[in-house]
């Protein structure tokens, strides 16, 4: 892609992202049927379904941008990670929280309620607990779109994924230097609650230096 083309890509998405918010967040007819929110609808199924192609650092900005001052956290965020031997954490622009500190442990490793999810080998778990003012509660955003939208797809990807990504974040420095190891104890049988799929995505977002609430990053 040229630098043109960039450039024409980024001013079509800034005008199709007013379009989207249009319809998402007045009451009026939502049309299925609009280019706008059709592209919308796609990139947001395939953030869920941690498809999503390349860096989509600068869609998730606008559709961060435009929709955390309606859907801002006004309680704690957690967060999971699971690193493999060698790896560092690290700052992210846009990176996935949960509302419910149990679930961030089920991707730190363990959890009391939902049990394990598996974990590095000789790598290190960690937990993060923090308060952000700039972090938008993505599963508010979600919940209005089952609502609103007849699309088949973003209803499944909302219903089956929207637990694993409910609040979206800046990951800082200071936040990292926050976040504390996370020991549990250690399977000794290899028996989730959660099926293999479910894993597989938090370590794909992982490799593709997306959304990482747990396994590799």
């Amino acid at each position: 892609m040229t630098v043109q083309d960039k450039t024409a890509y980024q001013l079509e998405a800034e005008k199709s992202i007013e379009v989207f918010a249009k319809y998402v967040l007045n009451d009026c007819l939502y049309d299925n049927t609009l280019d706008e929110i059709r592209e919308w609808e796609e990139f947001i199924i395939n953030w869920l379904n941690g498809t999503t192609i390349g860096d989509c650092e600068f869609e998730m900005g606008l559709l961060f941008e435009t929709f955390q001052p309606y859907f801002p956290v006004g309680a704690p965020i957690y967060r999971g990670m699971q690193l493999a031997e060698g790896q560092e954490l690290r700052p992210k622009p846009y990176a996935s929280f949960s509302l419910e500190i149990e679930v961030a442990k089920y991707f730190a490793g363990y959890s009391e309620v939902y049990d394990y999810s598996g974990y590095a080998p000789g790598g290190e778990n960690y937990l993060l607990t923090v308060n952000s003012t700039k972090a938008f509660d993505l599963s508010t955003l979600l919940q209005l779109l089952l609502e609103k939208s007849g699309n088949e797809d973003m209803q499944i990807a909302i219903e089956e994924r929207m637990w694993e990504t409910e609040v979206i974040a800046p990951l800082t420095e200071d936040m990292i230097q926050q976040a504390e190891i996370y020991t549990f104890p250690k399977e000794k049988e290899k028996v989730k609650k959660h099926n293999i799929s479910g894993v597989s995505f938090m370590l794909e977002h992982g490799e593709n230096g997306m959304i990482v609430k747990g396994g590799v990053q």
